[in-house]
């Protein structure tokens, strides 16, 4: 027993001594070896694909879009729906989407500080850093060709959002005094659709340069079925109004604007466009008759002075223009002022402090005379327009094919006004 027991101690003892040698000399003999560790390759992420576009021929272009400001219009494609449009110093523009289609068409009138007269000139303005805000929202851009064809310049792009390459096409022309500009943009497996977008878009482009030298962040008022329009300041409220019906415009320190359409009340005369002022303003007193000619319309101009039902002196002009079937439409517009003629070439000069008195402090300056006449001179009447809406509401911009690429293609198309309006500015 004890010979087993010393047998198994001295077994223990040489198997220990082995561990411990081996433990010493083995890193010798790998040292400078090298382990090779199997590598996994990472997941590629997935990248979304886009669904067939529609077919060009299948996309009509029948109906219209004016813009708010009335300073342009342009076909819209059935199957792309208006975002928020923009009217801002200088500049009028507008989004139209196809979420179905993710694609995007902007459209931009503008009238620089600087008049742009030659595409050498235009095709300065388009340079890096014009473009390089403009696409702010996209992950990447890269221009891919430049040249003119038919007097417009033509740009071509890729881009890139959310690791899916679209595909856009700039033309850009100038007429001397604006500056007209249209890009469409596509995925890369449409690149057909974008093209006839595109030609058929610049070719329905209608410029009202009847507006040329009014502000471009004035908003129009367009009666649908009268198809008789006025642009004011943007700080003026439309009260009431309706297709066809009257509507009542209200504006600072009194003003107040009211447009109609009669039928069958032509004014044949100056006699007769004093009688219809009287009509509707029985005790004024009329300062002057001026004959005027709106496009294919003309009438007559009726400056008055008149009297509030408090007994504040009040101004007036009356525009009266007959339609070619034989409708009157009229704009009158009464302000809170004595005897103040916006038939004339000069409002009053303010009064000065030594002159003032009471009454004549109260009177707006040559300035507010001088937008108003300008308001009046806006009062137009436009060929019937085929208007796809009415109504122009906010509307998303497309989504990409996943998830994530929804919420950061709907901020870039959202966001393209701001970008564009950020490099005219600093084109300019």
């Amino acid at each position: 027993m004890q010979n087993n027991a010393k047998r198994a101690s001295i077994f223990l003892g040489v198997f220990m001594i082995f561990v411990l040698v081996a433990g010493a000399i083995i890193p010798i003999f790998t040292r400078g070896m090298t382990t090779t560790v199997p590598q996994i390759p990472p997941t590629a992420a997935p990248t979304a694909t886009f669904p067939p576009p529609p077919a060009p021929e299948s996309i009509s272009f029948n109906q219209q879009y004016l813009h708010p400001s009335a300073l342009f219009t342009i076909a819209q494609p059935e199957g792309w729906t208006v975002s928020e449009p923009i009217s801002e110093p200088g500049r009028a523009a507008i989004t139209m989407v196809n979420n179905d289609a993710l694609s995007v068409i902007e459209a931009s009138v503008e009238a620089p500080a600087t008049p742009i007269t030659t595409l050498e000139e235009l095709d300065n303005r388009y340079d890096e850093s014009f473009l390089d805000a403009s696409w702010a929202r996209y992950s990447n851009w890269e221009e891919t060709a430049r040249r003119v064809e038919d007097d417009k310049l033509v740009i071509d792009f890729n881009l890139t959002l959310n690791r899916q390459i679209y595909v856009a096409r700039q033309k850009s022309w100038t007429d001397g005094d604006w500056i007209y500009s249209i890009r469409v943009v596509t995925p890369n497996n449409a690149t057909q659709l974008l093209v006839h977008l595109l030609n058929e878009l610049v070719s329905s482009v209608e410029a009202l340069k009847q507006f040329a030298g009014t502000p471009f962040d004035w908003v129009a008022t367009y009666d649908t079925v009268a198809n008789h329009v006025i642009r004011h300041p943007n700080n003026w409220t439309v009260q009431d109004t309706a297709p066809g019906a009257p509507t009542s415009i209200v504006g600072p320190n009194g003003i107040a604007l009211r447009i109609e359409a009669r039928p069958d009340s032509a004014i044949a005369s100056a006699a007769d466009a004093e009688a219809w002022v009287r009509s509707v303003r029985p005790n004024a007193r009329i300062l002057s008759v001026e004959p005027v000619e709106r496009g294919d319309a003309e009438g007559w101009s009726v400056a008055y002075a008149d009297r509030t039902i408090d007994g504040d002196p009040q101004s007036g002009l009356a525009m009266l223009l007959n339609g070619p079937d034989g409708t009157l439409h009229t704009a009158n517009l009464s302000f809170l002022a004595s005897e103040v003629d916006l038939n004339k070439s000069s409002a009053p000069e303010p009064v000065a402090a030594a002159e003032a008195t009471p009454e004549a402090t109260a009177e707006p300056g040559q300035g507010e005379y001088a937008e108003l006449a300008q308001v009046m001179n806006t009062f137009f009447l436009l060929p019937q327009i085929n208007l796809i809406s009415a109504e122009t509401t906010p509307t998303p911009l497309p989504a990409a094919a996943t998830e994530d690429a929804t919420a950061e293609t709907e901020e870039a198309a959202s966001d393209a006004g701001e970008t564009d309006a950020s490099a005219t500015e600093e084109a300019e």
